[in-house]
């Protein structure tokens, strides 16, 4: 999706380099919604790129191993949530989820997918309302540092995107 630099509605327009409005296919059988972009994601414009993405991504591709199934990422707040250029990233506040709702709210609605898959909490906890699914799994970021693919996090959520794309969840 087109990527524009002209939001201020809220403080995160001080330090981001891109909007990252969503990527993947625009009839997806899933999107999955996570909670904000991180520095590679602020930097190349597209959603689930750095090291939790990648992991994500992995383990997207082996649950949908011979299945088709199209995705869409998104995110609950469209900028990278940080307190300066350089700084690490943080949960965005509950403002900057209300400030960046409606944009969202309008992607989601434009994708308009046949299920939602929430990673982590953020964006359940502030869009479940909204757009009820009883699908989530936990965060990738959560999952690397419980020990990437060796962790039981990763093998428990891995089990749940196998059920889940195979209609058992």
């Amino acid at each position: 999706m087109a990527t524009k630099n002209n939001c201020t509605d809220c403080k995160l327009c001080q330090y981001r380099k891109s909007i990252v409005q969503g990527s993947g296919d625009l009839n997806p059988d899933f999107l999955f919604f996570g909670e904000a972009p991180g520095k590679d994601e602020d930097e190349d414009g597209i959603p689930f790129i750095g090291s939790s993405g990648k992991l994500l991504r992995t383990m997207i591709e082996t649950a949908s191993k011979d299945l088709h199934i199209k995705v869409f990422f998104i995110n609950a707040v469209l900028c990278r949530p940080t307190d300066d250029y350089y700084g690490e990233n943080r949960a965005p506040t509950s403002t900057e989820v209300y400030y960046c709702q409606p944009k969202v709210k309008k992607i989601i609605q434009r994708v308009n997918p046949r299920n939602i898959i929430y990673v982590g909490e953020v964006s359940y906890n502030f869009y479940h309302l909204l757009f009820p699914s009883k699908y989530r799994i936990q965060h990738p970021a959560y999952i690397l540092r419980r020990g990437g693919f060796c962790s039981p996090e990763y093998i428990t959520n891995q089990y749940k995107l196998n059920r889940i794309f195979r209609g058992f969840e």
